[in-house]
């Protein structure tokens, strides 16, 4: 049985011919297949990738992504699936990672979404933290040195949590083994 999702049709993929609001991603004989649901089809081989990017956007519901830089294209395809097709999702893009690998090398493989999505937390928590810095160090002078520290460590703390999260699971790296993609799929195998 043929593996398959559903995903959103973006401007990038209307540039590419593809038309209608939803794709439908395949990957029959070893090469992602792009079909727009009034029309229009695209296929990917492995061998033309030069870049695959798979990550997630955490938020209710979580939002999974791949993005796909081609040999010969100036605008890399970005693969949003819809919630109905995440199960094949996870199951094709997976494949069609270790299939890029085997062709062009690992080192064409990525993890994460972006920089500003691995700094978005940790940069609108920081006023908090230097607010709390600032209140311990010229508010609270009256106070022992430990009680006016004690102030701002729960802000620090957390934002030391969501910059390790944020690098952690968003900033973009290549990934040294296929494995750690599992952690960028809804359902790993």
């Amino acid at each position: 049985m043929q593996t398959a999702f559903e995903a959103a049709n973006t401007r990038v993929l209307k540039k590419e011919g593809l038309a209608g609001s939803t794709i439908l991603v395949s990957m029959p004989e070893g090469a992602l297949e792009l079909r727009g649901r009034d029309g229009g089809s695209m296929r990917i081989t492995p061998s033309e990738v030069m870049r695959m990017r798979m990550g997630y956007v955490d938020g209710r519901p979580t939002h999974y992504q791949t993005l796909i830089a081609r040999a010969g294209s100036a605008t890399p395809i970005t693969l949003h699936p819809l919630s109905a097709g995440l199960t094949g999702y996870s199951a094709l893009i997976p494949q069609f990672a270790a299939s890029v690998a085997s062709a062009g090398g690992i080192e064409h493989i990525e993890s994460g979404t972006s920089k500003f999505s691995a700094l978005f937390a940790p940069v609108l928590l920081a006023p908090v933290v230097i607010g709390g810095l600032a209140l311990s160090l010229f508010v609270l002078t009256d106070q022992p040195w430990w009680g006016r520290m004690l102030m701002p460590l729960i802000p620090t703390g957390i934002f030391a949590i969501m910059l390790y999260l944020g690098m952690r699971r968003h900033w973009p790296r290549r990934v040294q083994r296929l494995e750690e993609l599992r952690a960028q799929v809804p359902f790993p195998e």
